[in-house]
């Protein structure tokens, strides 16, 4: 097996010690590799450091976008090289790093690409926290890590792109289809690595995080909201959807699935968006059947790779349309959204086995955040949130009750989820349970997520 790493420079103080560890971590896992480095970020004297390094050598690019050095260096990995590392230089990789990354890969050969849990990220998905100080600090730290989530499985939609391990076959296709890797419009280093992962979905490979860490330093985010809006539009225009919501994996509703793994279970998840959760249904039981509703034909494409897909409204659905067909309907976020979400739910019902669940997360508007702000005068929509803009309904537990029950749903179990509260507006929320002896929680929940019997 050879493994090339294509490595994009960054401004950081400890480049000795980082290709150090780089070095080791790769020899670590295979003997057959090589090194190609970006030169964008680098003095001619780096460049000549750099090129002294075992195996390495330099690329010559044209600008510093994390995107076109891809794109030139795929060109240019040797073409026995099996997998390709994509590397940032302000990542330190640790003993086990890149070899439980290939482990990964070699166990499943449905999987396309790997990445590792880290310190900090743009999107958080990976993100996980340790405490250390220094570099022995942090390596006696990601061993303990290692150890602990040796058996865990964490499934995503989506790497980040300071370190993700791909199959060179997988980018090849990818390289074939669409003329380049990325599109060299995200030229601020994001979503490039979201515009990659795509393609991966698309040519029918999952994703995963591997059980291993990498380090990213604290350097300075050149990146803009403005920039980040634009690379949100191109996104939004190649693909037609954006992946601020498409990704979601919903793991917390998936939980309350305790027969997941169930030979033909039959699941709909309705507004699946780009089918984050149907993709770590697929992955976890391979015999179920599994359904989505989404109105967004951008994100069914995506979806369309994990179950069977229909692109419409769910308001406009009939009952008889899946007549008593599916054990759980998974709803995520979506009530709130409709123009009639009491019959909506009641058509859901109807689609539900007998002794069928409905699973449905729901935000709830009396959360002292939004009252706080209601007694200031201020009733401000957003783009995401309790007051999202796109919120049509908006609900209370004691309002969710009445209409789960209006439907005819029996045994309703609800579950309480508290996001951060400031602690002068958890002492408000204190103030006001007590002067009007209502239960605290229904201040701080954020989220009231329901189970549903039929």
């Amino acid at each position: 097996m050879k493994l090339s790493v294509l490595l994009t420079p960054k401004p950081t103080p400890m480049i000795k010690d980082l290709l150090e560890c780089m070095y080791e971590s790769i020899e670590n896992a295979v003997e057959d590799y090589e090194i190609l480095f970006s030169t964008a970020d680098l003095s001619e004297k780096s460049i000549r450091w750099f090129s002294k390094w075992k195996n390495a050598r330099p690329i010559y690019v044209e600008n510093r976008s994390r995107a076109h050095f891809w794109n030139v260096g795929f060109k240019q990995v040797s073409q026995d090289s099996d997998l390709i590392l994509f590397l940032d230089l302000d990542s330190i990789l640790f003993q086990n790093s890149v070899r439980k990354m290939i482990e990964l890969l070699e166990v499943d050969s449905k999987l396309g690409a790997v990445g590792s849990y880290m310190n900090s990220g743009f999107y958080g998905v990976q993100q996980s926290s340790l405490n250390a100080t220094d570099l022995e600090d942090l390596a006696n730290a990601v061993t303990i890590f290692e150890d602990e989530r040796v058996n865990l499985k964490t499934f995503a939609m989506f790497l980040e792109g300071n370190c993700m391990l791909i199959r060179r076959e997988i980018l090849s296709k990818i390289q074939s289809r669409y003329g380049f890797l990325i599109d060299d419009r995200f030229s601020k280093n994001f979503y490039d690595d979201i515009d990659l992962s795509v393609k991966i979905l698309l040519e029918g490979f999952f994703i995963e995080v591997a059980p291993t860490y990498v380090w990213r330093l604290d350097i300075e985010n050149s990146i803009t909201d403005a920039d980040k809006w634009n690379a949100e539009e191109n996104f939004q225009s190649i693909w037609g959807f954006s992946p601020r919501y498409s990704f979601l994996l919903r793991m917390e509703i998936l939980q309350l699935i305790p027969d997941l793994t169930r030979d033909g279970i039959e699941i709909l998840e309705v507004g699946c968006a780009a089918g984050g959760t149907l993709y770590v249904l697929r992955s976890e039981n391979p015999s179920a059947k599994l359904y989505g509703i989404e109105i967004n034909s951008g994100a069914t494409r995506i979806a369309s790779m994990f179950a069977e897909v229909e692109n419409i409204d769910v308001e406009k659905i009939a009952p008889d349309h899946w007549q008593e067909k599916f054990d759980y309907i998974i709803c995520g976020d979506v009530i709130e959204h409709l123009v009639d979400p009491w019959t909506a739910i009641r058509n859901m019902r109807k689609m539900l086995k007998p002794g069928g669940h409905l699973l449905a997360s729901i935000p709830n508007v009396a959360n002292i955040v939004v009252i706080e702000r209601l007694l200031n005068g201020h009733w401000d929509y957003k783009d995401a949130g309790i007051l999202d803009r796109t919120h049509l309904r908006f609900f209370t537990m004691e309002s969710i009750v009445k209409m789960v029950q209006s439907a005819d749903f029996q045994n309703l179990e609800i579950i309480y989820k508290r996001l951060g509260i400031p602690n002068h507006l958890l002492r408000l929320a204190e103030e006001f349970s007590e002067r009007f002896n209502i239960a605290l929680k229904h201040f701080t929940t954020f989220q009231y997520i329901i189970d549903a019997t039929k």
